[in-house]
């Protein structure tokens, strides 16, 4: 797998949602699905449990391909209830 170049803002919102950087990592690595997100973009989806919510989850990661081995910017980082 290419290496993740993680954006101020995506690092940004993980904090915010307390998500730790290999949550994040494992969810690009494996995900359940990808979607494209418009211009070069894709965004990689897994479900997973929360202990604490009791609840199924949703996490999400957007970024932009560059087309080089240098890797992928990481965009932006998203945790929903399903």
């Amino acid at each position: 797998m290419k290496p993740i170049r993680w954006s101020a803002h995506a690092r940004k919102k993980a904090a915010k949602r307390e998500v730790q950087e290999n949550e994040v990592e494992r969810t690009i690595a494996r995900p359940d699905s990808i979607v494209p997100g418009g211009r070069r973009r894709r965004i990689f989806m897994r479900r997973y449990f929360d202990t604490i919510l009791q609840s199924e989850m949703l996490r999400r990661g957007g970024g932009d391909r560059d087309g080089t081995d240098r890797g992928d910017t990481l965009q932006n980082i998203e945790v929903r209830e399903i």
